[in-house]
């Protein structure tokens, strides 16, 4: 019985996630996402930087 409200929570807590894209808010996520992707990606030549410190 402990296992089946564990997996109803679980069900409950998936659900509350809307992964719908028709879904305005999964696109509003979706922005959210890819803006912070953005800020995380590094330029591709960032190894060549002689003004980068070394990586330790």
């Amino acid at each position: 019985a402990a296992e089946q409200a564990a997996a109803e929570q679980r069900r409950a807590r998936r659900n509350a996630i809307p992964h719908n894209p028709r879904d305005p808010e999964w696109h509003a996520r979706q922005e959210a996402v890819d803006a912070l992707r953005q800020s995380i990606n590094r330029p591709p030549d960032y190894r060549n930087d002689p003004n980068d410190p070394p990586p330790f």
